[in-house]
């Protein structure tokens, strides 16, 4: 799966992580539901957070009995900063902090950028796709400089971060979509800069897919 190659390209294997404790954002389907179940699969313990809790329980249950538990559904809107610092906190106070970060969520929204009345579809968009990264970053990069580990971010990125697709049959417009994920290919950069900047020993890594 996506998210085992590259810890398995940037580390060498997933051994070292096993017992580690990861967040997954949007996991209550597609993506981050997979990532999710691989991560634990492969022996850490995953905070699931997304808006449809029914979802990530759902989620739980399909895991084999034994893997249950290391599955903790956590309902959080990542669009909005406040849900994010308290699930974060939560997840600092109640399990020791997360080793792992995994920004999956995103979303689209149809309308055009020259549409009428779109801003509140156009801030939902920015809001999750580029918000929602800076947000989970900033509270989970802050508790794994505390504890001075050697934590991983990952960013699901897409082909979209690179060129501006032009699906005109299936969507008249990605509007603002491209924008988002432009934004998360500099953003994945400028935190491998910042990283650096203040000496830790995490690292940052930006998985694109295939499709937009």
């Amino acid at each position: 799966h996506v998210v085992v190659v590259v810890f398995e390209s940037t580390c060498n294997s997933m051994e070292r992580w096993q017992g580690k404790l990861a967040v997954v954002t949007g996991a209550s389907g597609g993506i981050g539901a997979a990532c999710a179940r691989a991560l634990v699969v492969a022996g850490l313990r995953v905070v699931g957070l997304a808006r449809r809790e029914a979802k990530l329980q759902e989620l739980k249950l399909s895991l084999p009995p034994a893997l249950q538990p290391q599955f903790i559904p956590r309902r959080c809107d990542v669009s909005k900063e406040d849900q994010v610092v308290a699930a974060i906190d939560w997840t600092e106070r109640m399990l020791g902090g997360a080793d792992v970060l995994l920004n999956n969520a995103g979303i689209t929204r149809e309308t055009e950028l020259v549409a009428p009345d779109n801003t509140e579809k156009i801030r939902q968009v920015i809001d999750t796709n580029v918000m929602a990264v800076l947000w989970c970053t900033r509270e989970v990069f802050r508790g794994m400089m505390k504890r001075g580990n050697e934590g991983h971010i990952l960013v699901i990125n897409s082909i979209a971060g690179q060129q501006v697709l032009n699906f005109i049959d299936v969507l008249p417009s990605f509007n603002i979509y491209p924008a988002t994920k432009f934004a998360i290919t500099a953003m994945t950069e400028t935190y491998r800069q910042e990283f650096q900047l203040h000496k830790n020993k995490v690292r940052i890594t930006s998985k694109q897919k295939s499709s937009a």
